[in-house]
């Protein structure tokens, strides 16, 4: 509520001059922005029985909270309850290395394969409804599909690492554009990592190997791009994973530096972070990153075999 609607009521109601300030108080202070992430829990350990990861690779948490993972080594896509509970498992039939998932807003599932070189859209509940792509390298086939992400219209953004470069298709599959290519000026990759959309459609891409991220309109028109390899704010090292909340707030799983590093959306620096095991002599290690509805963080940690779930704290 703006602050001069406050101040109408007041006039309206007759409502206590002390009321109105604290009401214009609580309303017009800037709200501080966060300041690190706070571990929630954690689960999995290597195996192959439910709950358990054989290299957890990547993750997306659905409009509904459930967390799906691509537990890339078991050949499966494993779904948990937000709080990590094992619900169910599927793909061994179908998937060789699932790699790239992403949650549609009518909570059907895409996932790429890195060695079969294809999408695959599931259902909830894991039944197999349809795919798309070839290995190659024309309009329509892939090279290591490495990530994938959906639009409100349905439209399906595919990441290539081997081919580097991003490819758009409609809801069915069938080709529209492409862009990208190896290099790196501005619009091209260097075998990327990861994809995301902002509020306002714009596609970001991961560029793991040049060591930044690069900001596309929905059609592939380069708009900006950002960092540079190493270890200080805005840095990177073989970074994996990108997420984007619905606020617009940048995450990047910033892999070889075993950090999650958050930006605003003109991707000003807020903060770094590290998490030590201490108990456990491990050093997080995270490989992909997602955000639900509540600002909740979700980490795959591929060396260690788990997930965790972390909130933001100010």
């Amino acid at each position: 509520m703006k602050c001069v609607h406050l101040a109408k009521l007041h006039a309206r109601f007759l409502c206590p001059l002390w009321m109105v300030a604290i009401l214009i108080g609580a309303s017009c202070t800037p709200q501080k922005p966060p300041g690190s992430l706070e571990l929630i829990k954690g689960w999995g350990e290597k195996g192959k029985a439910a709950g358990q990861f054989h290299y957890p690779i990547s993750l997306a948490v659905g409009p509904d909270g459930y967390v799906y993972v691509c537990d890339s080594q078991n050949q499966r896509i494993q779904k948990f309850s937000s709080d990590g509970k094992f619900i169910t498992d599927w793909g061994k039939a179908v998937l060789d290395s699932p790699i790239g998932i992403t949650v549609k807003r009518n909570r059907k599932i895409l996932v790429t394969d890195f060695v079969k070189d294809q999408v695959y859209q599931f259902s909830p509940e894991g039944k197999l409804l349809f795919e798309f792509g070839a290995s190659g390298e024309g309009p329509g086939e892939f090279n290591a599909p490495v990530a994938v992400t959906v639009n409100q219209r349905g439209e399906i953004y595919v990441l290539e690492f081997n081919n580097h470069r991003v490819q758009k298709f409609d809801a069915k599959g069938n080709f529209q554009l492409m862009w990208g290519g190896k290099g790196k000026e501005n619009g091209l990759f260097n075998f990327p990592g990861d994809i995301a959309l902002d509020s306002r459609g714009n596609v970001w891409v991961l560029d793991t190997h040049n060591s930044r991220v690069q900001k596309f309109s929905p059609d592939g028109q380069f708009l900006s791009g950002w960092g540079q390899h190493g270890s200080s704010a805005g840095e990177f090292a073989d970074a994996n994973g990108l997420a984007i909340d619905r606020k617009d707030r940048i995450y990047i799983a910033d892999s070889a530096n075993k950090r999650v590093q958050m930006f605003n959306p003109n991707f000003e620096h807020l903060f770094s972070y590290w998490y030590e095991q201490k108990w456990q002599g491990q050093i997080f290690s995270p490989t992909d990153i997602a955000v639900d509805s509540a600002f909740h963080v979700f980490t795959a940690d591929f060396s260690h075999h788990k997930i965790q779930q972390f909130s933001l704290a100010r």
